[in-house]
């Protein structure tokens, strides 16, 4: 499977909306826990797959990040592991899955992870959101300590995914740009997700 193939089976196949794979207990990234495995049972037995990855534009953006910014909804730790990661991937039509393998490769499913670069640029949260960001975020009332809580760092995660798709397509390259845009490192990572979903068994060969 090339960096560049279309992500068939997670981000275009599987459908966001399907309750079977939250039925089966896949709530949160935990690699050891057994739910995984009735869950990529449930991901193989399911017959209703579409493809939930169309653009999304700045008006979309704006109106989204205005929402976010006000606060909606009470949001606790316990729920950035399981419905956050649904509807977050559902707002912005990217795969609850990809971002579950995100924060596992990030923080470890660590909320309050914070990681200072060689750049001097800093990672927060859940997601490993960086600093980068903020100067747009911030238009929005979303500042590093919004991105230290987990439910938010999960829907600001779904939104920068959803832009690297936006420029990169329904492929790995949008997801290793997640974490970076240079070629070398770009792949790498997309090869770190692919990996842990590898290993969670939720990755299912192209047909």
């Amino acid at each position: 499977m090339s960096d560049g193939q279309l992500i068939d089976e997670i981000v275009c196949r599987y459908d966001t909306g399907d309750t079977r794979l939250r039925a089966a207990g896949v709530e949160a990234g935990f690699p050891d826990d057994a739910r995984h495995a009735a869950g990529s049972a449930a991901l193989r037995a399911a017959d209703r797959y579409v493809c939930p990855c169309g653009q999304v534009g700045r008006n979309t953006m704006k109106k989204f990040l205005r929402w976010f910014a006000i606060g909606v909804g009470a949001w606790t730790a316990a729920s950035a592991h399981a419905d956050c990661f649904d509807e977050a991937a559902k707002y912005q039509k990217v795969n609850p899955l990809i971002l579950r393998a995100i924060a596992w490769q990030e923080s470890h499913n660590r909320p309050d992870a914070v990681n200072k670069n060689a750049n001097g640029s800093i990672d927060y949260g859940l997601m490993q959101i960086n600093s980068i960001h903020l100067n747009t975020l911030s238009q929005y009332g979303i500042s590093s300590g919004t991105l230290m809580e987990p439910c938010k760092s999960v829907y600001v995660a779904a939104w920068h995914l959803r832009q690297k798709m936006n420029k990169y397509g329904n492929s790995w390259q949008a997801v290793g740009a997640y974490h970076s845009e240079t070629p070398a490192e770009r792949d790498k990572y997309s090869r770190q997700i692919i990996g842990i979903l590898s290993r969670w068994k939720l990755l299912q060969a192209s047909r």
